[in-house]
């Protein structure tokens, strides 16, 4: 939870680019974020 919350700046980009990415690369894109 911790991590999340100092995440908070970069969720709004997060989002950005999830909406971004299609379909089925969501995927890898949290596989990277999560590394």
């Amino acid at each position: 939870v911790k991590r999340f919350k100092g995440a908070t700046g970069r969720r709004k980009g997060w989002k950005k680019a999830f909406v971004s990415l299609k379909p089925g690369q969501e995927i890898n894109f949290v596989e990277g974020g999560n590394a």
